[in-house]
C-alpha cells in the first residue's frame, strides 16, 4: 500500500467527513440508508480508489463512533427488567439468535462453505462468523416501525424489543468468546477474576447513579452533565477493552446506568449526544469501514463477491423463515413486515467482525469483503420486502394497534 496523498490530520478528517456526508445525503435521497453512503465515500476516499486517505489515520475516530452508537442502544433500555419479561419479545429476539446461530455454525463447518471460500475456517473463526450473521441490527427495525407511525403500539414494541434482546445476547456471547480464545487455565482464571472485578463496579455505578441521580440535576450547567457521562463511557469502554472484550460491551452498559439518571430523558441531553454521535463520529465509523474495504485483488470484494453474497442470502433466509414461522405460531400480527425488519446486517455484525481480526481471530481484513455487500444488500432487501407486506398486510397492523 503506497502513503496516503494526504497526510495532515485536520485535512484528512475534512476530505472524509465532506464525503461522507455528501455521499450520505445522496443515498438517503435514493431512499437507502446514509450508512451506505458513508461507506461509499470511505472506499472512494481510501486505499482502493483514489488513495486519499490512510484507515489508521481515522481509527482512533471510528472507535469513538463504534463506542457511541453502543451507548445510544443502552440508553434506551430505561427498564430492562420490563424487557425479559415480555415472552414473546425473548422468543422473537433470542430465539431468532440461537436458531439462526446454530444453522449457520453448521454450514460454516461443511465442506460447501470451504468451496465457496476457498480456504476452511477454523473453530474460533466460524463462532465469530455464525454470530456476526445470527445477530440483527438495532437501527432498521426502529426507522422502519418509526416511519410507519408502529414505534409506540403494542406490535411496534414486541419489534423492537426482540431486536434488543437479539442484539443483548449476542453481545452476551461475543463476551463469551473472546473470554475462552485463549485455552491457558491462568488466561482464563486472570480473565473470570477481571469478569468478577467489572461486575462489581458496574453494579456500584448502577446503584450510585441511580440513587444520586436527582442530585446530577443540580449541576450549575448541562455540559457538566454531559462531561460525567462522557466520563463513565469511557470509563466503562476502557475496563472492557482492558480485560480483552470489546469496549463497545462497556458503552452499551454505560448506557444502562445513564438511562437510570433524571437528565438522560430530557431533550436537551438526548439530542446532543445524539447530535454529535450522529453529525460526527458515526459517520467517521462507516466511512473508515469504506477505507478499510478493498475492491481488488485476492482479499477484495469483487474476488469475494460469490461469497459475499452465499452468507447474505443464507442468512436472510434462516432469519425470515425462523421469524415468519414464530409470528405465525404465536398469532402476532403482520409476520412479513416482522420477518423483513429483522433481516438487516449493519453496526453490531461490523463491530463483531472487526473485534474478531483486532484479537487476532482473523489474521486479515478479507472477511471485511466477505460482509461488506451484506450492508448494501440488506438495506435494499429490507426496503422492498417491508414495502410489498405493508400492502399485504396493512389490515393486520390496524386492527391490533
Amino acid at each position: 500500500m503506497t502513503e496516503a496523498f494526504i497526510t495532515n490530520i485536520l485535512l484528512s478528517l475534512f476530505t472524509l467527513l465532506f464525503g461522507a456526508i455528501i455521499f450520505g445525503e445522496i443515498f438517503e435521497r435514493l431512499g437507502m440508508d446514509a450508512v451506505i453512503g458513508y461507506t461509499f465515500a470511505g472506499l472512494l476516499l481510501g486505499p482502493s480508489v483514489f488513495n486519499l486517505i490512510s484507515p489508521e489515520s481515522m481509527e482512533n475516530f471510528a472507535i469513538i463512533g463504534a463506542i457511541l452508537i453502543l451507548f445510544l442502544a443502552g440508553l434506551k433500555e430505561e427498564d430492562a427488567s420490563a424487557l425479559y419479561k415480555n415472552k414473546t419479545a425473548i422468543g422473537l429476539g433470542l430465539g431468532l439468535l440461537i436458531v439462526s446461530f446454530i444453522f449457520l455454525f453448521i454450514v460454516f463447518n461443511t465442506p460447501l462453505t470451504e468451496w465457496i471460500v476457498n480456504e476452511k475456517f477454523t473453530l474460533l473463526q466460524v463462532l465469530f462468523l455464525a454470530l456476526t450473521y445470527a445477530v440483527v441490527d438495532l437501527g432498521v427495525p426502529a426507522k422502519i416501525l418509526m416511519s410507519k407511525k408502529l414505534l409506540n403500539t403494542d406490535f411496534g414494541q414486541i419489534v423492537l424489543n426482540g431486536a434488543v434482546l437479539n442484539v443483548i445476547a449476542g453481545l452476551s456471547l461475543l463476551t463469551m468468546f473472546t473470554l475462552f480464545f485463549t485455552p491457558e487455565f491462568n488466561y482464563v482464571i486472570t480473565k473470570i477474576l477481571g469478569i468478577v472485578g467489572f461486575m462489581l463496579l458496574y453494579l456500584i455505578l448502577f446503584w450510585a447513579v441511580t440513587r444520586f441521580s436527582k442530585y446530577f440535576m443540580l449541576l450549575e450547567t448541562e455540559e457538566a452533565q454531559f462531561t460525567i457521562t462522557l466520563v463513565i463511557i469511557l470509563l466503562m469502554a476502557y475496563m472492557t477493552e482492558l480485560l480483552g472484550f470489546s469496549n463497545i460491551l462497556g458503552a452499551f452498559l454505560a448506557g444502562i446506568i445513564i438511562s437510570r439518571t433524571a437528565y438522560s430523558s430530557t431533550r436537551d441531553f438526548v439530542e446532543k449526544f445524539k447530535g454529535i454521535a450522529m453529525g460526527l463520529f458515526i459517520p467517521l465509523f462507516f466511512a473508515w469501514f469504506g477505507l478499510e474495504l478493498q475492491l481488488f485483488g485476492d482479499e477484495g470484494i469483487i474476488a469475494n463477491i460469490f461469497a459475499g453474497l452465499f452468507f447474505f442470502f443464507l442468512a436472510c433466509f434462516i432469519k425470515f423463515v425462523y421469524t415468519y414461522t414464530y409470528c405465525k405460531l404465536k398469532k402476532i400480527p403482520a409476520p412479513g413486515l416482522i420477518a423483513s425488519s429483522m433481516l438487516s446486517l449493519d453496526v453490531e455484525s461490523l463491530i463483531i467482525l472487526i473485534l474478531a481480526i483486532n484479537i487476532g481471530i482473523f489474521t486479515t481484513s478479507e472477511i471485511l469483503s466477505i460482509f461488506a455487500p451484506s450492508v448494501l444488500l440488506t438495506t435494499l432487501l429490507v426496503a422492498v420486502l417491508v414495502k410489498i407486506f405493508l400492502r399485504i398486510e396493512e389490515k393486520q397492523i390496524i386492527t391490533k394497534k
